[in-house]
């Protein structure tokens, strides 16, 4: 009886180990990814993209009013690229605060901080706009690769955030016709 419980400490010890060194794996390669999110390095993120890869920002379509929704790898790799196309941020950054693993999800919280691109405001733009919201990104493994990635942000602050810093849009002057 004594050798049956050394046995099966030593097994559950082993099974312990291995779901360890899963967990650390998992989190490097979340972190490695939010490190090429915060980089806007697409061609680095697509790299850990399953060929299958879901993207999704609910909050985004919701925000922008249009479809944050995409599906495979180079889908993926296509819509990312032209959400800034050649106006890439002069900085942005995914800080992250808290993070988890369960099973083949990483739940990610952050701060999602950004000086948006000049051009987007023109004018208006009374300086840089800086915006800084909250994020969270799940992230699902199948394996080593990401098969699917959810962002949820909070774009009511993010709204807030760039409002203050552009100057009132000016009405046009009526014309005599």
């Amino acid at each position: 009886m004594h050798r049956k419980l050394i046995i099966l400490t030593l097994m559950l010890m082993g099974l312990n180990a291995q779901a360890d060194k899963r967990v650390t794996g998992l989190l490097e390669q979340a972190h490695q990814y939010m490190k090429a999110y915060s980089d806007w390095n697409i061609d680095a993120m697509s790299a850990m993209h399953h060929e299958a890869i879901q993207f999704n920002d609910p909050t985004a379509t919701e925000a922008f009013k249009r479809s944050f929704a995409k599906q495979g790898k180079q889908e993926v790799a296509d819509f990312l690229k032209g959400i800034f196309a050649e106006q890439r941020p002069e900085y942005s950054v995914f800080k992250i605060s808290q993070h988890f693993v369960s099973g083949d999800h990483v739940v990610i919280q952050s701060t999602f901080e950004s000086l948006l691109p000049k051009n987007w405001y023109g004018e208006r733009a009374i300086g840089p706009v800086l915006v800084a919201i909250p994020i969270t990104t799940i992230l699902v493994f199948e394996g080593d690769k990401i098969i699917s990635h959810t962002d949820y942000a909070d774009y009511h602050s993010y709204q807030q955030q760039v409002g203050l810093q552009l100057a009132p849009a000016t009405e046009k002057p009526a014309t005599d016709q």
